[in-house]
């Protein structure tokens, strides 16, 4: 059915028609179609959202575990170095109080440490006590053995 519209100072026929098959209405069949397929994009939409986020979540909560993990193990290695420290410190005024001569001697076989009293014993002053060799401290039968 033709419809006339006035514009511009003319006048205009306008005529539509369409197939009766492709009128809304008339295919239920593409209607159901389009909705089962829109719900199933937004339910696999919602299924690879739900999986991200749930990854996402996984790996903060990981992240957070491991920090604590880290941040626990430095307070711990704090904790032992002061205890070394202490530890250190204690024997080191044990060995520099201490009335005997003592000598600690490295796995090449030469003096590492020696206390105070074990210089000035021997004669050896803290500017001519570098690393020597033990052996000759030894007694001989001793030095045969132990001389590297």
């Amino acid at each position: 059915m033709p419809r006339r519209i006035a514009f511009a100072g003319r006048q205009w026929e306008l005529r539509v028609s369409a197939v009766s098959a492709s009128l809304p209405g008339t295919q239920r069949w593409s209607l159901w179609f389009f909705s089962v397929v829109g719900l199933v994009a937004v339910a696999m939409l919602s299924a690879l959202l739900l999986t991200i986020t749930g990854r996402a979540r996984r790996v903060e909560q990981a992240v957070a575990e491991r920090t604590a993990d880290l941040i626990r193990e430095v307070e711990e290695r704090q904790r032992t170095e002061a205890a070394l420290r202490e530890s250190e410190e204690r024997i080191r005024n044990i060995l520099d109080h201490v009335p005997l001569g003592i000598i600690y001697a490295d796995v090449e076989g030469e003096f590492a440490k020696r206390t105070l009293s074990c210089g000035s014993s021997w004669g050896l002053t803290p500017l001519n006590c570098t690393p020597v060799p033990w052996a000759p401290w030894l007694i001989p039968r001793t030095a045969r053995r132990w001389t590297p």
